[in-house]
């Protein structure tokens, strides 16, 4: 598949991150100038990303690469850099949407656009599916060479042509949502794991 680099626009849009619960606000003032302080460019981020949008997409068509800088505010107060990186086919309609952490390169969250209503197949995949699907995307996305001991909670939910399984680690979590029927890859969301911030919190006191 081939990809191709939008041209970043000075005027990106606000990516609202709220959602997934873990920062509380944004800020695109002063972006620029943020994100040359970053370990991370905007070539080398959509180096990463453009490899995992054409598996994501599952699309033959050439893909459109573009990544804009942000400034989020965490829950905490805490300033923290991102980069966002949409990728669209040539009629301009989003495939992909991911959003990279500015400083390390880690992959915080990925969302894929599917149809509404998601599916009106029944679901043939099994618990134990989702669990081995979700676990190979896991390792697609380069989250298992982050961190080690990946393993599934148990909190699962199967509703509307979703299979949703949680993921764990030392010092994260996973949110991986496939379709139920196809196992294709629908989001995954990276939070920071509360017990390993509660075991920190109470090593410094």
């Amino acid at each position: 598949m081939k990809i191709r680099v939008r041209k970043q626009l000075v005027g990106v849009t606000l990516f609202t991150l709220t959602a997934i619960g873990q920062w509380a606000c944004l800020s695109q003032k002063n972006n620029a100038t943020a994100m040359r302080r970053s370990e991370y460019t905007q070539q080398q981020i959509i180096d990463r990303a453009a490899p995992l949008a054409s598996v994501i997409s599952g699309n033959s068509d050439p893909l459109i690469l573009s990544a804009s800088p942000l400034v989020v505010i965490e829950k905490t107060g805490t300033k923290k850099r991102v980069w966002t990186t949409d990728a669209v086919n040539r009629a301009d309609a989003e495939q992909v949407h991911m959003t990279w952490d500015a400083t390390n390169g880690d992959l915080l969250c990925v969302s894929r656009s599917v149809p509404d209503p998601l599916s009106s197949k029944p679901s043939r995949l099994t618990y134990r599916d989702a669990v081995r699907i979700t676990g190979s995307w896991l390792a697609t996305l380069g989250v298992s060479r982050t961190d080690s001991g990946w393993s599934p909670t148990g909190a699962l939910e199967h509703n509307n042509g979703l299979w949703r399984i949680q993921w764990v680690a030392s010092r994260k979590r996973m949110d991986v949502s496939i379709d139920a029927h196809s196992g294709e890859l629908i989001t995954a969301t990276s939070f920071k794991n509360q017990h390993s911030q509660e075991r920190s919190h109470t090593s410094t006191m």
